[in-house]
C-alpha cells in the first residue's frame, strides 16, 4: 500500500492527500467505505507528479556525478601560446578522465586575460599575462624565454648566443604593443640598451614565424611555441 512505501501511517497518509487537495483545489478520489477511488483531477496530476519524481532524481543524480567531478561545467581562460602547449593537452586529458564534464575555454590575447579572470565568465586562467593585480593569485607553472628565430643561412644562425644588440642592424619581427610577449621584449630591450629596427609588427606569434620562414626578418618568439612548432628552414 501507498503507506507502507512511504513508512507512514494510514492516517499519516490520508492528512497528506487532504493537504494536497487544498492546495490544488481539486478533491482527487472519491472515498468509500471500502476503496479510495482516483478522481479525473487524480489522473490528470498522476503523470505531471511522475515527471516531477523523475526531475527530482535527476537532480539527485546530477549532483552526485558533479560533486564526484564527473558532471558539471568548467569555464577558463587561455592565452594563445598556452593555448598550443599546456591547455589542448590538459583539456584531452580532462575530457578522457570526465567524459560527462562540460569544458569552455575561453582563448583571450595577454592584455585580456587578467580582466577575463575578474570576470564571472571563467573560474579560472592558463596564460601569460601583461600585469597582475592585488585580486589575482599567480602560481607559475613553467618557465620559457625568449629566443631569436631566423633562416638557417641567416649570418646570425652561426652565433651561439644572440644578444639584443646583435639584432640593432637586423630587420626584426615582432608582435605589436600591447599583443603578447611583446610587453616582456620591450622591457629587455630597455633593459639590454638595443635599438631595434622593427620591420614587422603582428598579431599573432604565427605570423612572425611565417614571415621569418620567408626570410623576412628575425622573429622574437618565445620558447614554448618553437618546442612545438617545426620550419625545417628556420633555427632558433
Amino acid at each position: 500500500t501507498a503507506s507502507e512505501r512511504l513508512f507512514l501511517t494510514h492516517s499519516a497518509v490520508s492528512v497528506l492527500i487532504r493537504q494536497l487537495e487544498s492546495e490544488i483545489g481539486q478533491k482527487l478520489f472519491d472515498r468509500t467505505t471500502r476503496n479510495l477511488r482516483p478522481t479525473p483531477a487524480a489522473l490528470e496530476l498522476y503523470p505531471i507528479a511522475e515527471r516531477m519524481l523523475r526531475e527530482l532524481h535527476s537532480i539527485g543524480e546530477h549532483f552526485s556525478n558533479f560533486a564526484k567531478g564527473s558532471q558539471g561545467k568548467l569555464a577558463f581562460a587561455v592565452t594563445p601560446v598556452i593555448a598550443v602547449n599546456v591547455a589542448s593537452k590538459a583539456v584531452a586529458l580532462f575530457q578522457e578522465q570526465y567524459p560527462g564534464a562540460q569544458i569552455v575555454v575561453e582563448d583571450c590575447t595577454p592584455d585580456q586575460f587578467p580582466s577575463r579572470l575578474m570576470s564571472d565568465q571563467v573560474e579560472f586562467g592558463i596564460g601569460t599575462p601583461e600585469q597582475l593585480t592585488s585580486e589575482l593569485a599567480c602560481e607559475t607553472l613553467i618557465k620559457g624565454y625568449l629566443c631569436a628565430v631566423m633562416r638557417a643561412n641567416d649570418p646570425l644562425a652561426r652565433n651561439e648566443v644572440v644578444r639584443w644588440t646583435d639584432l640593432n642592424d637586423q630587420p626584426v619581427i615582432t608582435v605589436k604593443p600591447g599583443y603578447g610577449i611583446r610587453h616582456s621584449i620591450d622591457r629587455a630591450v630597455a633593459e639590454s640598451g638595443a635599438r631595434l629596427r622593427y620591420a614587422h609588427e603582428v598579431m599573432h606569434l604565427m605570423t612572425a614565424l611565417a614571415f621569418a620562414a620567408e626570410g623576412m626578418g628575425v622573429a622574437i618568439l618565445p620558447s614554448s611555441l618553437m618546442s612545438q612548432v617545426r620550419y625545417p628552414q628556420l633555427v632558433s
